[in-house]
């Protein structure tokens, strides 16, 4: 059974979409898929409800146990993060980690302001081998339906791809791997599939469209050029 709890009063979903875009859906099974073998705790850190919500419910059978972390305290002295009446468990602040238990920390969408410090926090929590997953995005996120809309965005003030990956390497974190979700030449792909219907080739189009998902995830530096991306990293 998870560790989470509902926090302060629900909030809606972000911008227009019922379920995840693809590239979030994306990020978040990897991050399962990556984790569920772990043996030790893991937690999530999260100041919207919308990635705590869908990586709780990805996570919550991890074998050493998950929990939401709260990266900061609304004036009510309650977590920003809230996932709903559905969450069971409790909520911790980073602060009352026991130093070196996590197995792994995911860590999403860092803000611009409050990122570097609160990686300075991370790093105390995590065991030696501890791996932290960072989900970020880069300025394309604006064509995401989460990113439209009146309803509120996944971060307020999103730090982006190129300014997390500098603060985990000052900060002495390996970064080991990159993915981006919706590769540019994915992209491309999508828009030729999109002129084949038009000009009335139907079988082209099919074949962009398989194109287009053979290069929907790419790795390393073209990363950046995605609107989600996906870093891993572990404590040099």
């Amino acid at each position: 059974m998870s560790d989470l709890v509902q926090v302060g009063t629900p909030q809606p979903l972000v911008g227009s979409a019922e379920r995840p875009s693809l590239e979030y859906q994306h990020a978040f099974d990897l991050i399962a898929v990556a984790l569920h073998g772990l043996e030790g705790p893991v937690a999530v850190l999260a100041s919207h409800p919308f990635h705590a919500r869908e990586l709780a419910a990805r996570l919550d059978t991890v074998q050493g146990g998950l929990f939401l972390l709260a990266d900061s305290l609304e004036s009510n002295g309650e977590p920003t993060a809230c996932l709903g009446p559905e969450s069971m468990g409790k909520t911790r602040h980073l602060e009352q980690v026991h130093a070196s238990s996590l197995a792994a920390l995911v860590w999403a969408e860092p803000e611009r302001d409050s990122g570097p410090g609160v990686l300075q926090r991370i790093g105390p929590a995590m065991a030696p081998a501890g791996v932290l997953h960072v989900v970020t995005s880069t300025l394309l996120r604006r064509f995401l339906p989460e990113w439209r809309g009146a309803a509120g965005h996944p971060a307020q003030h999103p730090a982006g791809h190129g300014a997390t990956l500098r603060w985990l390497h000052r900060a002495g974190w390996q970064v080991e791997q990159r993915f981006g979700f919706h590769g540019p030449r994915s992209v491309l792909w999508g828009l030729a599939a999109r002129a084949a219907v038009v000009v009335g080739r139907r079988d082209g189009s099919d074949r962009c469209l398989a194109a287009m998902r053979m290069h929907y995830v790419v790795c390393g530096a073209e990363a950046m050029m995605a609107p989600v991306a996906l870093l891993v990293a572990r404590k040099r």
